[in-house]
Formats: C-alpha cells, structure tokens, sequence
C-alpha cells in the first residue's frame, strides 16, 4: 500500500472509530434502527470527506446483534460488499496491543512474561524476549517473511 493512501486511511478510520462510539454511547439502546442509520450515514459521508474509494465496518451491539455496514465501490466499479477482504496492514498492532493490556490489565499475564511462557514453540528466538518488548518493537526478532522454513513448519 503506498504511503498516500495510508495517510488517506488512517484519518477516515480514527473519525469513524470517534464516530461510532460517539453514536453508540449518545442514542437509546432501544433505538437500533436509528443507530444503524446514523452509521451507516457515518460511511457514506465519510468517503466523500476522506477521499477513500470504499470502507466497511462492523459493530457488535450488547445483545450479540452485528451490524455491518459498507460504502463505496471495491475496484472499478464493484460495489463494496460486507463479506469482502481487506488488507488491513499495520492496524492490527493497535489491536493486539489492546487486547494484550487488558489482558495485563486483568492480571492474566505480565507485560514481563517471557515470549516463550506463551509461545513455547517460537523458533529462532531466545526466551529473554518479553511481551512488553513485543509491543514496542525492542524484541530483536528479524523480519521472517522471506525465510521459507518459518512457513513449512
């Protein structure tokens, strides 16, 4: 993904994220209805203002209800659909970071843990490694995309 359009991404996925929370927490739970429109209205203005050919979302409400929402077009001129992927690159280390606090948080695991307490059979990487250096990038472990026998194993 080129660097423009990346710097076009991540301001439209901050203000739909703001966005969503702001909806969510401001209408009346029983009002599902007017919620999915106001975000499904979040996606449609949102690529006209960022300038993005087409954005999906999902929102999981309270009672396990899912509402997915879309706008835009794919490629040429396929329209997006809920089910498509996407190549999310490097959002998902916001993600895992989450989710890895709160499960600090809980006390389910030390940011201190060593790598190897919870992925035992990690190759290559000497178990000093700690979850905290994981998450900001002082681990030392290498690129290993290219190394094909990280991927037969």
């Amino acid at each position: 993904m080129h660097c423009n359009m990346k710097l076009k991404i991540f301001p439209l996925a901050i203000v739909l994220f703001i966005t969503f929370l702001f909806i969510l927490t401001s209408c009346s739970y029983g009002d599902k209805n007017s919620i999915e429109e106001k975000l499904q209205k979040v996606l449609d203005d949102g690529i006209s203002k960022y300038d993005v050919r087409g954005v999906s979302a999902a929102v999981i409400f309270p009672d396990q209800k899912v509402w997915k929402g879309v706008s835009g077009t794919s490629y040429d001129t396929v329209s997006m659909k809920s089910d498509m992927l996407f190549a999310i690159g490097s959002i998902t280390k916001n993600i895992v970071a989450t989710l890895t606090l709160k499960l600090a948080e809980e006390g389910m695991l030390s940011l201190d843990d060593p790598l190897s307490k919870w992925l035992p059979r990690y190759l290559y990487v000497d178990n000093t490694i700690t979850i905290r250096q994981l998450l900001n990038h002082t681990s030392g472990i290498y690129m290993f995309w290219d190394n094909q026998e990280i991927w037969d194993d």
